[in-house]
């Protein structure tokens, strides 16, 4: 699954926790790989910012996924 990013990931305590979790998603489909069930998905933490205009601990990422069937 690729659905988009979590806008609350944007300030970070030093490990890359987000003291903040964006809506109902667990804590562990934050940022990066996971997998629920036989589902794999990848959250990105975005590259700009929402609501407050800064990141700290947490770097702009772009992602580039290669798909094979």
């Amino acid at each position: 699954m690729l659905s988009g990013h979590a806008p609350a990931a944007q300030i970070c305590l030093s490990g890359g926790f987000a003291p903040h979790h964006p809506g109902k998603c667990p804590r562990r489909m934050v940022s990066g790989v996971w997998r629920h069930g036989s589902l794999q998905g990848f959250t990105s933490r975005g590259t700009g910012s929402c609501g407050v205009v800064a990141r700290f601990n947490c770097f702009p990422k772009v992602a580039l996924h290669t798909l094979h069937t």
